[in-house]
């Protein structure tokens, strides 16, 4: 893995050293806020073995442009993005299903196989997001963060219902509230589910 000191990678350090990562399988990015949507697009392009990939904490500097460019990593099982506050339902879409957003075509190319992926504090997410995840990635996705994304409701989690393999839940700072059916099913299926309704904490699987 390659993990650049906290703070110490920037566009600059990734546009110089992308070239020679072609074998890289992990890169962590977090807290890196000189990290942008160049420094992703340069990491898809030269990096196609990549299967774990952290940028989380680039807070403003990552947007949909960014996290669309990433669909080029076929291999990528691990993703975070957690704190990328103007990523957007947009960008997810791009990212795992390859088409804009309002796109009638379908998806010109399978998505990578996600196991992971992380989107806490994704302020910017609504339940539009969660479309194109349950749909992308019903067969493979086992943990999905979305703490933090207060545009999350119930009416958007029956977009996760086809994710057969989950396993992990996480909608504490949603709007989720622990009820209905669609909840009901997801708690009976997911082995950690934790939100906090209306500041109260509710957890399935939790120590």
């Amino acid at each position: 893995m390659l993990r650049p000191a906290e703070h110490a990678a920037d566009d600059a350090v990734i546009l110089t050293a992308a070239p020679s990562l072609a074998a890289l399988t992990a890169l962590r990015l977090a807290r890196c806020p000189g990290v942008t949507d160049a420094s992703l697009a340069a990491v898809a392009r030269a990096c196609p073995a990549l299967v774990e990939l952290d940028v989380s904490g680039a807070r403003q500097a990552v947007t949909d442009r960014g996290v669309a460019a990433l669909a080029a990593l076929s291999r990528l099982r691990v993703l975070s993005l957690d704190g990328c506050s103007r990523v957007s339902a947009e960008g997810v879409r791009a990212l795992l299903l390859r088409a804009p957003a309002g796109a009638t075509v379908p998806a010109t190319a399978a998505a990578a196989p996600l196991e992971t992926l992380s989107l806490a504090g994704c302020a910017g997410l609504s339940d539009a997001a969660l479309a194109p995840i349950g749909e992308a990635l019903a067969a493979t996705l086992r943990e999905l963060r979305l703490d933090g994304c207060p545009q999350v409701t119930n009416r958007g989690l029956r977009r996760l219902l086809p994710l057969g393999e989950l396993r992990e839940l996480g909608l504490r700072g949603t709007l989720v509230q622990p009820q209905g059916p669609v909840w009901r099913a997801l708690r009976q299926r997911v082995q950690r589910l934790a939100c906090d309704p209306q500041a109260g904490i509710y957890c399935v699987g939790l120590d």
